[in-house]
């Protein structure tokens, strides 16, 4: 017997049991004694026990040293010979208790056996179905990554279809719209070639068949109205010449040359300053306009302008007596309650009201420098400022001024051939002015455009020297040259600007008006030019409106030209009726009248909407159609 694995000892101890090498009994051992004779109780088997060497120190090896056995122990025991306990390995134990239990071993197997199975099998299975779990996932996942793919080219597909198709139904409703708008304009002009058939026939019937001609004139009007065009003139002048002195009115009172015309902020009131030293003021409305009239006396010389507040409460007057006078028109006797307004010698030739009301603006001049001078007064507040503020500078008589559509500016212009700009911001008294130069003539007109961004100006001399006008950028006075509009032959009476601010019109002595699109690139450049009056027109205006442009000239006509998105008409209506030249003209705020003086001292009031004119020509030719029926049944 040897050292056996059943001991607890450690190397170099005896363990405190050993196994019996026969039965597997177990022996205990005596300490520190070796080798020990020991004898089995169970099986009387002797055996000797032999401690086990140290290991050596550098293998370290903790087996036990056991005789080699050379035969087996049973065999020497039965031939009597002692036996050497041998350490048994535990497979080799597990070996011999098999075989000396095969019951139970059996036994102790299937149970192992079953358990390995029982732990094995489901194991198996369940990692089995996780794979197969794992695969169907990932069949699952690709197939929805598949399906996903082939949704997102589908859905690519149908969205680029649908672009296509707006895209085909855009071009298609784009050349639809353009084959409706090339019919449109082949159907208009269709209509307006008929309208100007309308009006060439109404022409050639007028004397022989008044009735007939105004019916054509009326159809001719009626299709450029429905089409959105401007009147064809002939059409609209024999119209009014069929219709007589229908619409206009001649208001006649004053006794001398009536110098100037304005209407009332609501139309239904016109102011005239006369020669006569008076100024009138006519209410449009009532049933006896000139016997409604009221007549305005106090200036002692001709009265050269005339204006309207902006609330049409107050009309201010200025006149060659040196004074403006501000007449309270709610006053049971305005000429009783009139401010007299005093702020120099010079005669007063023109005047100006802020959009605002706030500032009254004179101008004029006389024979000596100091009496060319401006004056500026407060006139909103209660009565007016008596100490005026001094606008002084000019050499010569001042015939423009204007003041900007904020207010901030005021322009003087004259004989002096400068333009002066003064700053009125912020209510500062200005004590200096910008000075513009370049005309070579005495400046007849100035205006600022209804945005204030333009300043226009224009020259007029009866010498040979070049007559323009001149626009400039009120906002880079002093950095960039005012564009020059030339063209003219001779002086510039008069200009005046277009509501939108596109359309500049001159009217000069040379007979023409020019019309000048500010909004091109270079607006000098192809201007419109108006021809058929015979003689110089002084004076030119644009409705509020924009759709009217009237001349008015010393041939003692006033023209009616139509103003388009194009621009301007080159034909025009002549409305005659005066005597002698004209010498003041004004349109109505709502486009509704025309108001002309002449040198017969009468003032003719024109109706310019062209429905009034159209309705009482139906009116007519209805009346003219029941006579002749009545005629025919009394035969």
């Amino acid at each position: 017997m040897q050292s056996g694995e059943d001991s607890a000892a450690t190397p170099g101890e005896a363990p405190a049991v050993v196994a019996c090498s026969l039965c597997q009994s177990s022996l205990t051992l005596e300490a520190d004694v070796s080798p020990q004779q020991l004898v089995c109780p169970s099986c009387g088997l002797e055996q000797i026990w032999t401690a086990p060497k140290p290991p050596e120190p550098e293998e370290e090896s903790h087996e036990p040293v056991v005789e080699p056995a050379s035969s087996d122990p049973l065999d020497r025991w039965l031939a009597g010979e002692p036996i050497v306990v041998q350490r048994s390995r535990g497979l080799k134990r597990l070996n011999r208790w098999r075989r000396r239990h095969p019951v139970r071993s059996a036994a102790c197997a299937t149970l192992v056996v079953t358990l390995v199975l029982a732990i094995v099998v489901p194991t198996l299975g369940y990692l089995r179905v996780s794979e197969d779990l794992k695969l169907k996932h990932f069949s699952a996942s690709e197939r929805q990554r598949s399906d996903e793919r082939a949704r997102q080219e589908l859905l690519g597909q149908v969205r680029e279809a649908h672009r296509q198709r707006r895209e085909t139904e855009a071009q298609c409703a784009l050349r639809n719209q353009e084959a409706l708008e090339r019919c449109a304009d082949v159907a208009s002009q269709y209509r307006m070639a008929i309208a100007q058939r309308l009006a060439d026939q109404s022409q050639e019937l007028a004397d022989q068949k008044p009735t007939r001609a105004m019916q054509l004139a009326v159809e001719s009007l009626g299709i450029t109205i429905r089409e959105g065009q401007s009147p064809i003139a002939s059409a609209h002048q024999n119209l009014r010449e069929l219709l007589e002195d229908f619409g206009v009115q001649t208001l006649a009172g004053h006794t001398d040359k009536i110098s100037s015309l304005a209407f009332s902020p609501d139309g239904r009131r016109l102011a005239s300053g006369s020669y006569d030293e008076t100024v009138r003021v006519w209410n449009l409305v009532s049933g006896d306009v000139v016997g409604s009239s009221i007549v305005l006396r106090g200036h002692r010389n001709r009265v050269s302008c005339v204006r309207f507040t902006p609330d049409g409460r107050r009309l201010i007057s200025g006149s060659f007596d040196s004074t403006a006078r501000i007449w309270d028109l709610t006053a049971s006797d305005p000429s009783a309650t009139a401010h007299v307004l005093r702020g120099g010698a010079g005669r007063i030739g023109v005047l100006a009201i802020s959009r605002d009301g706030e500032w009254l603006a004179t101008g004029g001049g006389g024979f000596r420098m100091e009496e060319s001078c401006a004056f500026l007064w407060a006139i909103k507040h209660g009565s007016p400022v008596k100490t005026p503020i001094a606008l002084r500078g000019h050499a010569a008589r001042i015939r423009a001024l204007a003041i900007s559509p904020d207010s901030r500016w005021i322009v003087t212009a004259g004989d002096d051939r400068t333009v002066r700009l003064w700053n009125f911001a912020a209510g500062n008294a200005p004590t200096s002015a910008i000075v513009l130069q370049g005309h070579r003539a005495g400046i007849s007109a100035a205006k600022f455009s209804p945005d204030g961004r333009w300043l226009v100006t224009a020259d007029h001399s009866t010498g040979e020297t070049q007559h323009t006008a001149r626009v400039w950028n009120v906002a880079a006075l002093g950095t960039s040259d005012p564009t020059v509009l030339a063209g003219h032959t001779a002086g510039i009476r008069a200009l005046d600007v277009s509501p939108d601010g596109r359309w500049l019109v001159t009217a000069s002595d040379d007979s023409t008006a020019r019309v000048w699109d500010l909004t091109a690139r270079n607006p000098a450049a192809n201007p419109v030019v108006l021809r058929g009056h015979t003689g110089a027109i002084r004076f030119v205006s644009i409705s509020r409106g924009g759709r009217w442009l009237v001349t008015g000239s010393d041939d003692a006509t006033a023209r009616l030209w139509s103003l388009g998105d194009d621009g301007p008409s080159t034909t025009s209506v002549v409305l005659r009726g005066h005597e002698g030249r004209l010498t003041a003209l004004a349109i109505s705020p709502d486009d509704q009248w025309l108001a002309t003086a002449g040198e017969d001292n009468n003032i003719r009031i024109v109706t310019l909407r062209l429905d009034s004119l159209i309705n009482l020509a139906r009116e007519r030719t209805l009346l003219a159609a029941a006579k002749k029926d009545s005629h025919k049944d009394t035969k």
